[in-house]
């Protein structure tokens, strides 16, 4: 899905999901991103990769049984090459864009002002403000087509028979991402628990972590479970399934673990384009050319299908309104350069000590988490980790003109961030809710306004509280609570 190659063995029925996944493919220099993640980073992706062809080319060879979905389809395994791991980034967790359209809908209909009321019923903001179009932007020209192409991105595979069997005239019809038999995307919303309790604490006299992912059973799988040993590493734990070692275990000195954390990392950009041309948008008063990429996409049964796919200089055009001479553009933080999801974990799982932890999270850019951190040293710690825009002059709730007057003003520096270290409270605990302390709020630009409800958190929070002494049973029962 991630490379765009879907119709090359399933049909027409994926043509378009192909080609909304290649305008989402890193296509930056590959020397830089590779320092990027660590100076053995592209060695480790290579034996990544070379370890998976090995087992793909035993099962081409009928020395290992092919996977029964292979079978049932009837095709075989792709070869794998290192920069794959890193030049897909829709696996990412997605932020805000979607809200930014729906916000969009709401005031579109009644209001910027009673919008932005009515908002709030769905996302409760938080620090709390009023989000308010800015000059020049039109709550009326967001349609759900704006956002088509990233979904169907984003979105999971289907394999339904009316799909498999599209034809090619058809092929402009599978592009809804609906609860249907099509492009289905799940509506549960997905969030994790995680904490740390300090020795003192516990009843068994050491550190405890405990998480709790709350991620769907989907195929292919968005986690697995593997042990690393080898001379220099012994990691076990679970990671991404296309990104080699592990985002949350432990190495045997030090346990780590990841929850989301809300920073806001995208935004939707509207161009104006010029009467006469439409390839071009109008930029702090001049005109700026549209890139366009031309690919070949492979399609299952009929000859190569020819697509363009164009950029602005914020990122992927998903949109083109070619009747009011308007263009819609993503500017996300997982398309810059060395921001590959999970990535940085290469350096997170090795770290010994918490001043290692805390030097490789540094290089965390998506998706933003929440990082728990307890080791044998009785340290125990929270440290919110990627890439989070400044915005000087937008809270970034809605979209805006992409003609240069609402630019990134580069990202917040991880020490500048909030942080616990050994708290006297005796634990450190995160369910995805707005953490962020008042103090480091009032005095910083804002992560982003909107998080999951808090009850979770405050649950979490009151019962690890409420205990004196913290055995592996209270544990589990946080885990399995239903509050």
């Amino acid at each position: 899905r991630g490379l765009g190659l879907l119709s090359r063995d399933f049909g027409p029925g994926y043509l378009e999901q192909d080609r909304a996944a290649r305008l989402l493919l890193y296509r930056g220099n590959m020397s830089p991103e590779w320092v990027a993640y660590g100076s053995d980073s592209e060695e480790i992706c290579s034996a990544f990769a070379e370890g998976i062809n090995s087992y793909v080319d035993s099962c081409n060879e009928g020395l290992i049984a092919l996977p029964p979905e292979f079978v049932l389809l009837g095709h075989a395994p792709d070869r794998w090459k290192p920069e794959d791991v890193v030049r897909v980034r829709t696996h990412s967790l997605t932020r805000n864009a979607t809200s930014e359209l729906l916000r969009s809908k709401v005031m579109a209909l009644a209001g910027a002002q009673d919008g932005a009321r009515l908002d709030g019923l769905r996302q409760v903001l938080s620090p709390a403000i009023v989000p308010r179009p800015v000059e020049g932007f039109d709550p009326a020209v967001m349609t759900d087509r704006v956002l088509r192409d990233f979904h169907l991105a984003t979105s999971p595979v289907s394999f339904s028979r009316a799909r498999l069997a599209a034809k090619l005239d058809d092929a402009g019809l599978w592009t809804n991402v609906t609860k249907s038999d099509e492009v289905v995307r799940t509506p549960f919303e997905e969030g994790s628990n995680s904490w740390a309790v300090a020795a003192s604490k516990t009843t068994t006299g050491r550190p405890m972590l405990a998480l709790d992912p709350h991620r769907n059973h989907v195929l292919p799988s968005v986690r697995y479970v593997v042990h690393l040993s080898m001379p220099g590493l012994n990691v076990i734990g679970a990671g991404e399934p296309m990104v080699p070692g592990i985002s949350m275990g432990h190495n045997g000195t030090a346990s780590f673990a990841i929850t989301i954390f809300g920073t806001d990392q995208e935004d939707i950009y509207v161009y104006d384009l010029k009467p006469d041309e439409e390839d071009e948008y109008s930029y702090k008063g001049a005109w700026e050319q549209v890139v366009t990429i031309k690919e070949s996409i492979p399609v299952c049964g009929h000859e190569d299908q020819q697509v363009e796919l164009r950029f602005t200089r914020h990122g992927p055009v998903l949109y083109k309104d070619a009747e009011n001479k308007r263009a819609f553009a993503l500017r996300t933080v997982w398309m810059d350069s060395g921001m590959a999801p999970y990535m940085a974990s290469l350096a997170v799982m090795r770290a010994k000590t918490h001043a290692e932890y805390v030097s490789a999270l540094a290089c965390w850019g998506c998706p933003s988490v929440n990082h728990i951190y307890a080791d044998i040293s009785n340290t125990i710690a929270w440290n919110p980790s990627g890439a989070a825009p400044i915005r000087r002059n937008w809270d970034g709730l809605l979209p805006v003109p992409g003609d240069g007057r609402f630019e990134w003003d580069g990202y917040l520096s991880s020490d500048d961030g909030p942080s616990e270290l050994n708290p006297v409270k005796g634990f450190v605990a995160t369910a995805n809710a707005m953490n962020v302390p008042q103090e480091w709020s009032r005095a910083n630009p804002a992560f982003g306004h909107e998080w999951s409800e808090s009850s979770r958190h405050e649950t979490l929070h009151s019962k690890l509280s409420r205990l004196k002494k913290i055995s592996l049973k209270d544990c589990m029962s946080l885990q399995c609570s239903v509050y």
